[in-house]
């Protein structure tokens, strides 16, 4: 089958494993894993059934409910103790998922599950499956629709059957209009595909139109305009198109910014590089660790235009003196052993990096301050003779570049130096022998050599020789500063300003661009720039909005988690109702890391006897992409339910007291390098309140009282009495040898199961820990293996078998069933590779393995 993930379109779903260990992980390629042959099994015996097979049809709802949360919490707690899950282990899950969701269809957060594994699978039939199943369920689920739409367009015979199926779909009001826009876009690719031109621009506008979140659409658009805008304004409004369909988009920003820069529009490029700083300053986890110095240094780039050299050079300094000051704080207290063992250095060999040190030459050879043009260049000789000397030893400068490399690398370095030497006018008899000997040893095709010989002729009184060797090389940078400067003491002020402008507009947030601005006003410091008022002006009619959108995101959107009653017997359902709004006055995207992030932390504060148990709260990762935007005031509510998960698990195990839990909703968390999960870049934090559970009666009965329970239980009452069995084992394993007596208990269980029904072996089966876990239900175990039911057998496979030699495995592959015969082969496999298995592992196993990921 063709791959199915549409055009222009991925599957955002996350959270099968926290932390997304399992589904992060790329597995083999193929529907079908390959298996390897393990030693030949022992011949599988002659097994007479336990009871009748299951008939799901016959099975009560609230049973079947049940079942299925029980299925999916087994299936996703086996693949979470996997570190790196192979093709096997996701086929496998994907199965189980699969499963889970036809013991109860009506549950969307199990089929987004089973979605979710098949995508990890790459199964393509799997995927398609289960968002049909999805859209069945749930027909408000845009993305899954979509998906299935997309794969249903793909059977057209020819391209134009399929542009005239994309013209009857984005006719129909049935479908929202942020689905027709994806199909749009999809149509223009595939019309541009067979050369159609002007259909692919008329469905890709529509495409805008439909939805003006769709963001890959708007990036085709623009790409489109922007190879044939007559204009940088034009750009400009392009970009402000693309701006809308993300406005959380920190490269959008930048490249507002660039425009802006390159034009002379200050006010603008203030603006949308504070926005930038702002933006990358939040990837950091909220400081400016994310920071580079070429942040910095279109900071100060346009600080210097607007308010002048002086001021950007002030603004150097300090950074310079403040960072010596903590230098010199920290040589001060450390002994003189330490200072020398650790190399640590002197406060006056802090320096800039080299993007501003030449920022600092420019703004002062721009204030004609010839103290602060001196002290500059020598920081930069100082960090350029540091840099040259580590290039040439082979030990300092690793085994990453040759000597060949490392010694262009550090001509390159010199002759950086010594250009800016020339520009400043400054020390030229050091500058001039060492732009000769850099010319002779460079090759002619270098571009430093035009440059260094240009310069050293204008510096050595030789314009008209500066002159012709500009003329007769490639254009750079350096060489039109070098016209400029030739053309300037020529008188020829109008051709130096154009010379300078170029320099400007292609280098505007550099040292050099800065230094060129400078030449132009002090050569004509009344010419009126016409293109960067006007974008000035422009700028301002984009809302103040998308500055904060970031460092203020609850101006944008509302976030909301609480759970559906803050009290609840013990085993009762409880989900969480989380509710996301756009404040916004326009469509904002939904998705991971969108403008509005889908993808969510949700991490349980549980109150547990014995309290150790907390730790086995493992976070869970979640994302509620099931719409492609929100419109100006609409609101999504999703409701999360967290049975199926570990904490679910928790909930009913440590359930002999009252217990209490409260969540915290991590909106496109981030984790820091010491562990610790905050909130992404625009993104918010919220919490629910606590939810008080009262003790499940069965789980605080004794051995001998449970074992009398279960003896006369019937379907009603089985199930909380299982709880409370596992409730009591997982005690017993946390108490050791101080733990109460289970062996009442487990006669009961082994003289009981036979007499159960199917739907009631099968939720014993699910629920009761693992022999890994607990070794003494290995007896019981074994009777489990008699199920050969397939609706009962793959559970037992996954919960019951640890090794690959069982006889079970056998019975199971030689069963007729073409299914139950795979997940047969596959568990064998699993096991002879020593997969650390749900059976091999328990439940509790799952997070001393997934310890890591949660960090």
């Amino acid at each position: 089958m063709p791959a199915l993930t549409p055009v222009r379109l991925c599957v955002l779903l996350a959270g099968l494993a926290l932390g997304a260990s399992a589904f992060a992980q790329t597995a083999a390629r193929g529907a079908e894993p390959a298996v390897q042959t393990a030693s030949p099994a022992p011949a599988p015996q002659a097994v007479t059934p336990v009871g009748p097979p299951l008939d799901v049809a016959t099975v009560p709802a609230n049973i079947r409910a049940r079942l299925g949360v029980a299925m999916s919490r087994t299936a996703l707690l086996d693949l979470r103790g996997i570190a790196d899950p192979t093709a096997d282990d996701l086929a496998l899950t994907t199965a189980l998922f699969r499963r889970a969701s036809a013991m109860n269809p009506s549950n969307t957060q199990t089929i987004r599950r089973w979605v979710e594994a098949a995508f990890a699978a790459n199964d393509d039939a799997a995927v398609l499956e289960a968002s049909r199943a999805l859209v069945k369920a749930d027909p408000t689920d845009a993305v899954a629709l979509l998906r299935v739409i997309s794969s249903q367009l793909r059977n057209a015979n020819t391209a134009q059957d399929r542009l005239a199926k994309y013209a009857q779909l984005l006719t129909s009001s049935k479908l929202d209009e942020s689905v027709r826009s994806r199909l749009a876009l999809d149509a223009a690719l595939l019309a541009r595909e067979i050369g159609d031109e002007k259909q692919f621009l008329e469905r890709l506008k529509q495409s805008t139109q439909l939805d003006s979140t769709n963001k890959d659409a708007a990036v085709l658009l623009f790409t489109f305009v922007s190879q044939r805008a007559k204009s940088d304004f034009e750009r400009a409004e392009a970009l402000n198109n693309l701006l809308m369909a993300d406005p959380a988009d920190v490269g959008v920003h930048a490249q507002i910014r660039d425009v802006m820069a390159r034009n002379g529009a200050w006010e603008g490029a203030a603006r949308f590089d504070g926005n930038v700083r702002r933006m990358l300053g939040a990837g950091g986890v909220g400081n400016d660790d994310a920071l580079t110095p070429e942040d910095r240094l279109s900071e100060l780039a346009i600080l210097f235009r607007r308010d002048g050299a002086t001021s950007a050079l002030d603004e150097l300094n300090r950074d310079l003196s403040a960072a010596r000051a903590r230098q010199e704080r920290i040589f001060n207290s450390t002994d003189k052993k330490d200072q020398e063992a650790f190399n640590i250095r002197r406060p006056e060999e802090i320096r800039l990096s080299a993007v501003l040190e030449e920022l600092r030459v420019a703004s002062a050879v721009s204030s004609k301050r010839p103290d602060a043009v001196d002290l500059s260049l020598i920081d930069m000789q100082a960090s350029a003779e540091e840099a040259v000397a580590t290039l040439k030893d082979p030990i300092r400068r690793g085994d990453g570049m040759n000597e060949a490399d490392a010694m262009l690398a550090a001509s390159d370095i010199e002759a950086n130096w010594t250009l800016w030497q020339f520009l400043a006018n400054s020390k030229l008899d050091e500058a001039k022998p060492r732009a000769t000997r850099l010319v002779e040893q460079l090759a002619d095709v270098d571009p430093r050599v035009p440059e260094l010989k240009a310069w050293l002729a204008l510096r050595s009184d030789d314009v008209a020789g500066a002159l012709a060797i500009q003329q007769g090389s490639e254009p750079s940078a350096w060489l039109g500063a070098a016209h400029a400067v030739a053309l300037t003491s020529q008188g020829k002020k109008t051709e130096a300003i154009a010379q300078l402008k170029a320099i400007e507009f292609a280098e505007p947030l550099t040292g050099l661009g800065t230094w060129a601005t400078a030449q132009i006003s002090a050569l004509d410091d009344k010419l009126d720039n016409q293109l960067g008022k006007q974008l000035n002006g422009y700028a301002r009619t984009i809302p103040a909005w998308v500055d904060t959108i970031i460092t203020a995101p609850a101006t944008v959107q509302r976030l909301s988690a609480d759970q559906e009653r803050l009290s609840a017997n013990a085993t009762d359902p409880v989900p969480v109702i989380i509710r996301l709004k756009n404040l916004a006055p326009v469509p904002m995207g939904l998705g991971a890391a969108r403008s509005i992030d889908s993808r969510m932390l949700l991490a349980a504060d549980l109150r547990l006897t014995p309290s150790s148990f907390q730790s086995f709260a493992q976070p869970e990762v979640l994302d509620f992409a099931r719409q492609l935007r929100l419109r100006p005031g609409e609101e999504m509510r999703v409701v999360f339910d967290p049975a199926d998960t570990m904490i679910g698990w928790l909930n009913e195990t440590i359930s002999q007291s009252p217990t209490g839990v409260r969540y915290r909703l991590l909106q496109g968390f981030v984790t820091d390098d010491e562990g610790k999960r905050t909130a992404g870049p625009g993104c918010l934090d919220v919490g629910t309140g606590t939810l008080n559970r009262q003790a499940n009666a069965e789980s605080r009965l004794t051995a001998e009282q449970l074992a009398q329970r279960i003896g006369v239980a019937n379907d009603e009452v089985l199930p909380s009495l299982l709880i409370g069995a596992r409730a009591m084992l997982i005690n017993a394993l946390a108490q050791g040898e101080n733990g109460p007596n289970i062996a009442p208990l487990l006669a009961a269980l082994e003289t009981k199961y036979a007499t159960w029904s199917p739907q009631m072996r099968l939720l014993a089966v699910l629920e009761l820990p693992a022999p890994g876990e607990i070794p003494a239900l290995a007896t019981w175990g074994e009777l489990t293996k008699k199920e050969i039911d397939p609706a009962i057998a793959p559970w037992v496979l996954l919960t019951r078998v640890g090794s690959p030699e069982d006889p079970f495995i056998t019975t199971c592959e030689q069963s007729g069933d073409p299914a139950l015969a795979r997940l047969a082969t596959i568990t064998r496999d699993r096991l002879t590779k020593q997969t650390k298995t749900y059976a091999v592992r328990g439940a509790l196993g799952v997070i001393s393995a997934a310890e890591p990921a949660k960090k």
